[in-house]
């Protein structure tokens, strides 16, 4: 019985994680070690780790030096533009599973929505089946490549 067969798949559903990228059923590509956001049906590069403030920044200063992962609020500034913002933002965190800090949960949670996070491969699996079941405006996701290791300093 296959209870899912008369839903449609989400357009921005996750076909690949690649090392440095992922593969979209829609067609698109990322690669070049960015990550991807997805919300309401639309995918944009993700690179939290970059701002305006220390420019030179690099993807291991999202970590601290106990495995913390702090993305900050400029790295969800997408979200604050956002209506309505979805209910639950999935996030993937690499190869493996890194704890989000306090701040940061803390900040998605002022703006209502709830945070799951998990390593970017089963995050990715996670969003294509809740996508699917409860559609891709209550369900958002946040995933950097599964080739990002995260190097605790």
């Amino acid at each position: 019985m296959d209870i899912l067969g008369q839903m449609a798949t989400p357009a921005t559903s996750v076909d690949a994680c690649t090392s440095d990228g992922f593969h979209l059923n829609n067609g698109i590509k990322t690669s070049g070690g960015s990550g991807v956001l997805l919300l309401d049906g639309e995918a944009f590069q993700w690179r939290p780790w970059a701002n305006s403030q220390n420019p030179n920044a690099r993807i291991g200063d999202l970590l601290s030096n106990v495995g913390i992962m702090s993305i900050p609020e400029t790295g969800f500034g997408m979200l604050t533009m956002l209506y309505p913002k979805p209910d639950l933002l999935l996030i993937g965190t690499g190869s493996r599973l890194w704890m989000l800090s306090k701040e940061a949960r803390t900040y998605l949670g002022s703006l209502g929505i709830r945070v799951d996070v998990m390593d970017t491969a089963n995050a990715a699996a996670a969003y294509n089946l809740l996508a699917t079941e409860r559609g891709v405006d209550t369900v958002g996701a946040a995933f950097l490549p599964v080739g990002w290791r995260g190097l605790v300093k």
